[in-house]
């Protein structure tokens, strides 16, 4: 990853992100999951359903998130930040056998997307404007569940040093 100012975020984040790749602290965050868990930010979940972050299907490097196997109902994965104005974007991937599973992803209450039945890794991007923002994936599956949906390389455009977006010790 080429990363020559050390902040931590590659210089193709950054340079989607309209921020300066050659600046410390230049705002752009990417969640690959490459920690193996959700514990270095603060992911919080709901719904009937729950995510983890494994190996089973990364897109890039060695882990995912997905959501668990056969769990019937909604499987809620989120995160809120302290954003400037710029694109969040993430890689997607479903497979169900039923049509009526779907993955959406979700800003502020507000449905940007959604993804159903069988879908190769997609990268998708949205426009974010300045602020604090809750960003949500959602996965519904109809029972009998037996769907998965998975994210990987997710970025979003945080301000740093914000007490938003939080990282564990």
């Amino acid at each position: 990853v080429d990363d020559p100012d050390g902040d931590g975020a590659p210089n193709f984040i950054e340079y989607l992100q309209l921020s300066d790749p050659t600046v410390v602290d230049s705002e752009a965050l990417e969640f690959g999951y490459e920690q193996g868990s959700f514990d270095i930010y603060s992911w919080s979940q709901s719904g009937d359903g729950s995510w983890i972050v494994d190996q089973q299907n990364p897109l890039h490097g060695s882990y995912s998130a997905r959501t668990v196997d056969d769990q019937d109902g909604s499987s809620v994965l989120e995160v809120t930040a302290n954003t400037i104005t710029g694109r969040v974007g993430f890689n997607l991937e479903t497979y169900s056998l039923n049509e009526d599973d779907k993955l959406c992803f979700i800003i502020d209450e507000t449905i940007k997307g959604c993804w159903n039945a069988e879908t190769e890794f997609t990268s998708v991007e949205y426009n974010v404007s300045e602020g604090e923002h809750v960003f949500e994936w959602e996965y519904e599956c109809q029972a009998p569940c037996n769907g998965n949906a998975w994210i990987d390389d997710v970025f979003i455009p945080v301000v740093f040093g914000t007490d938003i977006v939080t990282q564990s010790n």
